[in-house]
C-alpha cells in the first residue's frame, strides 16, 4: 500500500531540481527555442511559489521507504483548478501501482480544497500518457519552426486591420474565444465572457496599435475573408498566435490556411523564427489545419470532468 507524508526541505529540494531537470530535458525534444523552453519552465516555477495552497508529499511504501513524490497547487487566484504539478516515482519503484496511488491521493486533494485535478503533459512521454492519457483534453499548446520563403496563396493579400475594423472584430473574437474556452470545459460560459474580455484588455490596450502586436486582414478581391492576430515576443525568438479567424461564409477554402502563412510571415517580420499556438480541445478542424502545417505538440493541457 502506497501512503504519503509531507516532504522534508532537503526531499524538497531534490524533488525541484530533478523536476526542473525533466521539464528541460521533455521540451527541449521539442522544435523549441532555448529561450522558450527557461521561460516555460520559469513559468511552472511560478505557479508553485504564488500558489495559495501547496502540497509537495513525498511517496511511501509498505516498508517505509519514500518512492516518489506528488505535488499539487491552488493557484493564487481561483479558476475552479487544483494543479497537478508533478507525479514522480523513481524507476526502481514504478509498476507497482505508486502512480496510480498519487493520482487517487491527489484527486482527493483536489476536492478538499474545491478544484478539478488539473495538470499539463508531455504528449511524446509514454510514461505520462500512460498515467494520465484517460483524463480530457482541454487545450493543446504547439509550435513551429518558420523559415523563409512563406508565399501567400494566389489572389490572397495580407493587410493590417485598420481602427475602424478592429471594433467589430474585438466583440466577435472575445465571444468566440469565450465559446472555444466553455466548450472545452474551462469555465461556464459566463465566467469564459468575463475572462475573455478582461485579457483581450489586458493585451490590446491600444487596439492595433498595441506595441509587440500585429493584427491582419487577408483579403480576396478586395473582401476580408479572415484574420489573424499574432504576438511577438511571447517568449525569447517566439511568436504567438493570439487568434485566426475565417468568416462563416467563405470556410471551407483554404483561407484559414492563408491566415496562418500570413501569420508566419508577420512572425519573421517581428524578428522572431518561431510560432507557437494553444488549440482547445474540441477544435479537431483547427488541429488538422495545423498539424497539416507541421505544428508539433509539446503540450496537453489535460483535466477532470
Amino acid at each position: 500500500m502506497t501512503t504519503t507524508r509531507p516532504a522534508t526541505a532537503d526531499e524538497t529540494d531534490n524533488w525541484s531540481a530533478g523536476w526542473q531537470a525533466r521539464l528541460h530535458s521533455g521540451l527541449g525534444s521539442h522544435p523549441l527555442p532555448s529561450g522558450a523552453v527557461n521561460q516555460h519552465v520559469q513559468r511552472r516555477l511560478q505557479q508553485l511559489s504564488s500558489a495559495s495552497e501547496r502540497a509537495i508529499e513525498c511517496l511511501v511504501d509498505e516498508r517505509g521507504t519514500a518512492v516518489g513524490v506528488v505535488v499539487m497547487t491552488m493557484p493564487g487566484r481561483a479558476d475552479g483548478n487544483a494543479y497537478l504539478l508533478d507525479i514522480w516515482v523513481e524507476p526502481e519503484h514504478r509498476r507497482r501501482g505508486h502512480g496510480r496511488a498519487a493520482l487517487a491521493w491527489a484527486g482527493s486533494w483536489a476536492v478538499k480544497h474545491g478544484g478539478r485535478p488539473a495538470f499539463g503533459i508531455d504528449p511524446s512521454d509514454p510514461a505520462q500518457v500512460a498515467l494520465l492519457g484517460d483524463f480530457p483534453v482541454r487545450a493543446r499548446q504547439m509550435v513551429k519552426a518558420v523559415a523563409e520563403p512563406i508565399e501567400l496563396p494566389p489572389g490572397v493579400v495580407g493587410r493590417p486591420m485598420t481602427d475602424a475594423e478592429f471594433t467589430g472584430w474585438r466583440a466577435e473574437q472575445v465571444e468566440a474565444y469565450a465559446v472555444e474556452k466553455a466548450e472545452a470545459g474551462l469555465g461556464t460560459i459566463e465566467e469564459s465572457r468575463a475572462q475573455s474580455a478582461a485579457e483581450f484588455d489586458e493585451l490590446l490596450p491600444g487596439g492595433v496599435a498595441t506595441a509587440g502586436h500585429a493584427l491582419r486582414c487577408v483579403e480576396v478581391g478586395g473582401e476580408v475573408v479572415g484574420t489573424v492576430w499574432i504576438g511577438h515576443g511571447y517568449a525569447p525568438e517566439m511568436s504567438w498566435v493570439y487568434g485566426v479567424e475565417v468568416a462563416e461564409a467563405h470556410r471551407g477554402r483554404g483561407y484559414g490556411r492563408a491566415a496562418m502563412l500570413l501569420g508566419e510571415q508577420t512572425t519573421l517580420e517581428g524578428g522572431n523564427s518561431w510560432l507557437g499556438l494553444n488549440v482547445f480541445g474540441p477544435n479537431e478542424r483547427a488541429l488538422s489545419l495545423y498539424r497539416s502545417l507541421s505544428y508539433d505538440v509539446f503540450e496537453e493541457r489535460r483535466a477532470a470532468d
